[in-house]
């Protein structure tokens, strides 16, 4: 259904299409030509893809640009201007959900762990606020019901100098992966990059792999004139945190260096391959979750050609291409664990231009659409206004379901949050929960810890530990919900309620399955005096040999796909 907006909300959009042109599409211009020119780009923008994609792509824009686009958002309704189409009310109905060796389907919870600068991995030799992942760690991480850390191997660690690959570091990454392991925490290997070099104001990329061009000084037009450089020759880092990170993918030569990658310019994106090859060779027999091939890719260079900001272009015409190599070039090496892959960040909210994953699905289904959902905060991550923040995520987790439905493939809430322990930042992580709960969908936080993150202007914003040590408990608490980790057949409906600490979770029986189903509640911040655990079925009981984790015994002599239903109560 096309979106209905009232006049003062299109009026809003198109004052920030017109701040988005002056500054960056039409930047170079002559000015004799310039309202003309804007007139043409915004009247066929508006013709080709209509007010709601308009909408979409400028609250894009927002979550980027969020301190730049400071025009007050209209008070209007949400049910005023969106239409949502009774979407989040249908129930799971297909059989893509990640499964274990016993054949239970499988919800990982857990954490984003990216050490962005050398030695490019957490400390290892002690427990620390704000660098480690260690054995304490580890014990923290379970006891919040976490199985899953989406951890950096970062590509300088790698490849120290060109051409030569660094084996002692990935021993110390694979060494660390097999520990968590021991924990039954699985690990989801990311090549991490934000802005693609620390030559942009980010990382990813070693620096001998990005050329400096003249006609081209970081971080025009994002800022009038280049950013002074440090004493090796990189930005200040005291600059760049001037200006939030996101907006320096819009840089000229940003944006030059990712298409130079995906059109393998001077051998780019063999070196990419390289990297993928040395990993996975590294990987391979470790009990992991997968490998992630980018995250958040750039769509490519929109100066030479604007086309590309078109809803779906980037995906089809720069990513796609250089996925099905790297998928290529995984599977010659490990035919098993699954690979994630994600759309363009110019297409964060609207529609991505993916048929399908890289490889034949029909043949691999270990393959998973991996997602962000974020919205528009302030320099600590606090959510700028709560209804835009929660209205944003909506639009977002909509775009998410059309895109697995059209590509009939397993999705997967690789980053959300980034938040600071306050009222308005828990409630908005108990909104994404909420959807991804009633989806079965799993979901990793950023991030776990502080980890010198050169891209964030605030130390423990992001993090689950205060600056003084402590662990933010409200954040720790809001996302150790209770829930069903594993399950003895198709999940069917889930719910909890922070406030009353109230679950209920329903499934139909695979009595082929002998393993059973597992839920995590935690004990300590939501059922301190214990818990009731009630059931639909006569017979059932659980069995309990670890605090805050119980497994849900089902008579034998239940029918296959009986419908079970349980319900776990505070006690007072």
């Amino acid at each position: 259904m096309p979106l209905q907006a009232p006049e003062e909300f299109i009026q809003w959009i198109y004052n920030l299409f017109d701040l988005f042109l002056e500054k960056y599409l039409l930047y170079n211009s002559e000015k004799d030509t310039y309202n003309e020119m804007k007139k043409i780009t915004l009247k066929s923008f508006t013709n080709i893809f209509g007010i709601e994609h308009l909408c979409r792509f400028l609250i894009t824009l927002d979550y980027i640009f969020t301190t730049e686009f400071d025009s007050p958002i209209p008070k209007v309704k949400v049910k005023d201007y969106l239409n949502f189409n009774e979407l989040f009310a249908r129930l799971i109905n297909n059989s893509n959900h990640f499964v274990d060796s016993s054949g239970r389907i499988v919800l990982f919870r857990g954490v984003n762990a990216v050490y962005k600068i050398f030695p490019y991995h957490p400390s290892l030799d002690g427990f620390d606020a704000k660098t480690s992942l260690v054995k304490e760690d580890f014990e923290l991480l379970r006891s919040l019901g976490f199985n899953a850390v989406r951890l950096g191997v970062m590509w300088p660690g790698v490849e120290p100098k060109e051409g030569q690959y660094n084996g002692t570091y990935l021993q110390v990454m694979k060494t660390l992966v097999d520990e968590m392991n021991e924990y039954g925490i699985y690990s989801l290997i990311d090549f991490h990059q934000d802005v693609l070099s620390r030559k942009y104001c980010g990382e990813g990329v070693p620096n001998f792999y990005v050329k400096d061009d003249p006609l081209m000084p970081f971080a025009e037009p994002v800022t009038e004139g280049p950013i002074p450089k440090d004493s090796d020759g990189y930005p200040n880092l005291e600059d760049c945190l001037k200006t939030v990170f996101g907006k320096y993918y819009f840089s000229a030569a940003s944006s030059k260096a990712f298409q130079n990658l995906y059109d393998n310019v001077g051998g780019f994106q063999d070196r990419f391959r390289e990297y993928w090859s040395q990993v996975v060779t590294t990987f391979k027999d470790s009990n992991i979750l997968g490998y992630e091939i980018i995250n958040e890719p750039w769509a490519g260079d929109y100066f030479a050609d604007p086309t590309i900001l078109i809803p779906t272009e980037a995906d089809k015409r720069n990513l796609m291409p250089m996925y099905k190599n790297i998928y290529a070039d995984i599977r010659s090496i490990d035919q098993d664990h699954i690979i994630f892959y994600e759309q363009s960040t110019s297409d964060i909210i609207g529609k991505n231009g993916f048929d399908g994953p890289p490889g034949d699905y029909s043949k691999d289904r270990n393959q998973v659409f991996s997602y962000h959902i974020y919205c528009s905060t302030n320099k600590n991550g606090t959510p700028n206004n709560l209804l835009f923040c929660n209205m944003t995520d909506e639009l977002i987790w909509e775009d998410v379901w059309l895109s697995l439905d059209k590509m009939d493939v397993t999705g997967a809430l690789t980053e959300f949050g980034a938040m600071p322990d306050n009222t308005n930042s828990i409630e908005n992580l108990d909104y994404i929960l909420r959807k991804v709960d009633s989806k079965f969908q799993s979901a990793l936080y950023w991030q776990y810890k502080y980890y010198k993150d050169i891209t964030t202007q605030s130390n423990e914003a992001e993090s689950f530990f205060f600056d003084d040590g402590s662990l933010q408990v409200e954040k720790a608490k809001a996302l150790s919900r209770t829930y069903a980790q594993k399950v003895q057949g198709m999940p069917h409906g889930m719910f909890f309620n922070p406030l009353n600490s109230a679950f209920s979770f329903s499934w139909k029986l695979d009595t082929s399955i002998t393993k059973p189903t597992v839920i995590f509640l935690n004990e300590k911040y939501y059922y301190p005096n214990g818990f009731n655990v009630r059931y639909n079925i006569q017979g059932c009981s659980y069995n309990q040999s670890e605090t805050n984790y119980i497994e849900i015994l089902v008579p034998s002599s239940t029918p296959n796909e009986t419908l079970i239903t349980i319900t776990i109560t505070a006690k007072n």
